[in-house]
């Protein structure tokens, strides 16, 4: 009789989860599939800091973590922002988060922060900047949504500031570097006006993402807000998002969660006018994507989007006619 063989790449993997602290994870079909524990996200509130100020950083990991938690080690290469050694994913979470102090300077001062779990690394650049004379600043800043899905519904961010604007006051927003949300940079709230509004647009993600949002007038301190963007059940792509008059493109459309048991109908439309696109079209149970084409006119012209609905998840693919 042949003796038996194990893995010894499967049995390490296993070993290292246990002692890093990660709960195991499984998959939705019953398959004991151990979750791979790493860092997978690490943001700020706030690209800018005034001294003296605080601001917020926050760490995601893959899995859950387990009964002794999982701790990041975190590191500033500047004494000019006060950053803990460590900070612990509590037990049975895979997010936490964590304070920074700005400390005094006569000139901005940028200072990288890295998270560290094992072999993974994270870095984002804070700039601490000299204290600001007092006056008008951001006191809040809000979203209509705080949980979204990538390539959906816009989300509207509104900025309240500490008094009524004395003058046209421009509030400037930036976020996370390099992350996938399309947004409007400034808006202008009218003198003796407290409010002001604008639209983002979370582009589609393959998995959870932590994005952050900052509002401020310039030399004050920032507001800040977290958005996480979700993949959600299913994706839409576009072979080109410029379509000559009278041509077509390849559009294909996805399943983020697998095959399944039955066929999923995705109901499609566009708002380009002189283009046009089946009412839907079907994923057949057991497969995971299907194509169709947009097709234009000789007559088309114009931005617009192709929209695809399923599971009454909305999707929005934006692209153009010449």
């Amino acid at each position: 009789m042949r003796a038996p063989t194990f893995s010894l790449r499967a049995t390490l993997a296993v070993a290292v989860l246990v002692l890093a602290g990660a709960a195991p994870a499984y998959a939705a079909s019953g398959t004991r599939t151990a979750c791979q524990q790493q860092l997978t996200s690490f943001s700020a509130s706030a690209q800018r800091v005034p001294s003296g100020a605080t601001l917020t950083g926050q760490v995601t990991i893959a899995c859950r973590a387990g009964r002794s938690g999982v701790a990041i080690t975190l590191a500033g290469d500047s004494p000019a922002l006060t950053v803990p050694a460590s900070v612990l994913v509590a037990y049975g979470s895979r997010t936490t988060s964590f304070t920074m102090t700005a400390g005094q300077v006569v000139t901005s001062v940028p200072v990288t922060v890295t998270a560290s779990y094992g072999l993974d690394s994270l870095s984002a650049v804070v700039t601490v900047v000299p204290p600001s004379p007092a006056g008008v600043a951001v006191r809040a800043l809000t979203l209509s949504a705080t949980t979204v899905v990538g390539g959906g519904d816009p989300i509207t961010a509104t900025v309240e500031l500490t008094t009524e604007a004395p003058a046209d006051t421009v509030v400037y927003f930036y976020g996370s570097a390099y992350g996938p949300v399309s947004m409007t940079p400034t808006v202008t709230i009218p003198a003796g006006q407290r409010t002001g509004s604008m639209q983002a647009r979370a582009e589609q993600v393959s998995s959870d993402y932590t994005y952050s949002l900052s509002a401020e007038v310039r030399g004050t301190t920032p507001a800040g807000a977290y958005l996480l963007i979700t993949p959600g059940p299913f994706a839409v792509s576009l072979s080109s998002t410029t379509i000559a008059r009278g041509g077509s493109a390849t559009a294909t459309v996805t399943l983020n969660g697998g095959p399944v048991a039955s066929d999923a109908v995705v109901a499609l439309s566009t708002t380009v006018a002189g283009a046009s696109v089946p009412a839907s079209v079907t994923i057949p149970a057991g497969a995971t994507s299907a194509t169709f084409r947009i097709w234009t006119s000789v007559t088309s012209s114009g931005t617009g989007r192709l929209e695809a609905v399923y599971a009454g998840v909305p999707k929005y693919v934006y692209f153009a006619t010449y």
